[in-house]
């Protein structure tokens, strides 16, 4: 029976049918103008930008431009070969930045994709995704790199937490044995293991220590030479890009999206202590910009992985990060206008809600969600300072009238934890505070009448608590707390959450084992009677 001679109803499941396979739709908006309407909108929607293709950008959309809600803009860095993926030799040059062509490559294409949406329509409501990488990545050291789209949202419902997530890995264990590739950290493989992971974790667009300043100002002086783009309200930058944007730079960058309202940002930890500060001080600035007090939601997730931390030396790279106190009280300024905030690992929950007696109270009159991290959480910390920090969360909540939750997690390998706060939201409903996790703790009666103190009226003070256990075995790192613990897709991007849990499944290092006489990653002799093994 010929297409239009089909009831509505049927045509309309077939229409369905199609948009749900995910398969390319283009072609089928030529039947007829009723797929047409269907189809065009869906085909449009996410883009997929990659630097040849920014010059059509703009007559490819220009009929269906109110289609467009995301653009994902792929950076495809120089391939490179077993030549430079990793150091084999005392002469071996160590990367810390990309290379000049790749440089060349990124700010090109971003000046081009701005010039382009500079002229779109200022009501419009883009999100831009941008991922740097080298399709080279995973075909050495790192086989489980997988560069992905964000998910489409409306495929999947991103307030309901994980629970659509496998909890059994997607990706199959790398069987291959690469004799080339093949990690070891014990002699002077530890040379070797720290330089690949160095080679994909290379700084975007200059010099953070102030060796290179001159060339560090250049590069944001580029910036804002950019033209304003007022079309993007949200901006990407997730965990797969694993090469460095610099803080600053962002800064700048977040300078040229006057309606930015959302950003999620994905970095990784840096694998030097010293750099770490440094790198801190460089968040220090992004986060006292103008551009980051604006936004109505913040996710600040600082990804790590805890294998790689054992191909360096544990007084050079710490086994845990620890969180930044200056930046914790500073987001916890910054954030008075936001509607959702979410911070993981670079900062801390302690720090966030420590109230300073001689400043003004705060308040966040628009708060709605609340995610952070502390370190006290964890099987091994001082229980009365966990105590502490929750009766502090208590007094601060006060302040954020429009609470619907707090959330303050931690999860490493074999451990995991949260404490959650859920006001009533109803007439005859009860509030709740959660404790969930791999070991077993029990709330102090100060802790329950401080949020007890907090539910309103609609819940007539009333409070339950509840109590759940997870088994400490289900967590093989952090990926499988954030799955357990049932948080949101605010504190990170369902891919990327996925791509985590798949990173854990591969051949970890071995501990680093003294040599009589090593290099550490930057070139820096090191006499064998200053290393310590690790405990």
């Amino acid at each position: 029976m010929p297409l239009p001679n089909l009831p509505t109803e049927v045509r309309r499941m077939i229409l369905e049918a199609l948009v749900k396979d995910g398969r390319d739709l283009a072609c089928f908006a030529a039947v007829s103008r009723e797929w047409q309407a269907v189809i065009e909108p869906q085909t449009f929607k996410r883009i997929k930008l990659t630097p040849s293709r920014i010059a059509e950008l703009d007559d490819m959309t220009r009929r269906n431009r109110s289609h467009v809600r995301h653009l994902w803009l792929c950076l495809e860095l120089e391939r490179y070969d077993c030549g430079t993926c990793s150091a084999d030799g005392e002469d071996d040059e160590v990367p810390m930045f990309n290379n000049a062509a790749d440089d060349l490559l990124i700010k090109t294409s971003i000046q081009s994709l701005f010039l382009v949406l500079s002229s779109w329509d200022r009501s419009s409501s883009v999100s831009l995704d941008i991922s740097v990488y080298s399709t080279s990545d995973p075909e050495h050291w790192f086989k489980y790199l997988a560069f992905e789209p964000d998910d489409d949202e409306d495929d999947a419902s991103s307030n309901q937490g994980y629970s659509h997530v496998s909890r059994f890995n997607q990706a199959v264990p790398c069987g291959v044995d690469d004799a080339r590739h093949r990690w070891d950290t014990t002699g002077w493989g530890i040379i070797t293991a720290q330089s690949a992971v160095q080679n994909v974790f290379t700084r975007i667009l200059g010099d953070p220590s102030g060796e290179f300043e001159d060339e560090q100002t250049d590069h944001l002086e580029w910036w804002r030479e950019l033209p304003p783009v007022p079309a993007i309200t949200r901006l990407l930058l997730r965990q797969q890009t694993r090469r460095r944007w610099e803080p600053e730079a962002i800064a700048e960058m977040l300078a040229r999206l006057p309606r930015l309202c959302e950003l999620h940002f994905e970095p990784w930890r840096e694998w030097d202590n010293l750099l770490q500060e440094t790198t801190d001080l460089g968040y220090l600035t992004l986060l006292e910009s103008p551009s980051i007090r604006r936004l109505n939601r913040f996710t600040l997730f600082e990804n790590f992985n805890e294998r790689y931390v054992h191909a360096y030396l544990e007084m050079d790279c710490s086994r845990i990060r620890s969180p930044n106190l200056t930046l914790s009280r500073i987001l916890s300024e910054i954030s008075t206008n936001y509607e959702s905030l979410s911070a993981s690992f670079m900062v801390d929950a302690d720090g966030f809600f420590a109230l300073d007696e001689s400043q003004p109270r705060k308040t966040w009159p628009n708060l709605r969600h609340l995610f952070l991290t502390s370190q006290l959480l964890a099987p091994d910390q001082d229980t009365t300072r966990v105590t502490n920090m929750l009766q502090a969360a208590a007094r601060v909540a006060v302040y954020m009238p429009k609470l619907e939750t707090l959330q303050i997690w931690n999860g490493r390998k074999k451990f995991a934890a949260l404490f959650k706060y859920e006001p009533a939201k109803e007439q005859g409903q009860i509030s709740t505070i959660t404790w969930k996790g791999t070991w077993e703790f029990l709330l102090q009666p100060s802790v329950i009448q401080a949020w007890r103190s907090l539910a309103s009226e609609t819940s007539q003070h009333r409070m339950r608590v509840i109590y759940e256990t997870i088994g400490g075995d289900q967590v093989q790192c952090h990926g499988d707390a954030m799955l357990l613990l049932e948080l949101p897709e605010v504190v990170i991007r369902h891919v990327s959450l996925r791509q985590i849990r798949n990173e854990q499944m591969y051949i970890p290092l071995k501990p680093p084992t003294p040599n009589h006489y090593i290099t550490d990653p930057f070139r820096t002799p090191i006499p064998s009677n200053s290393i310590h093994p690790s405990p």
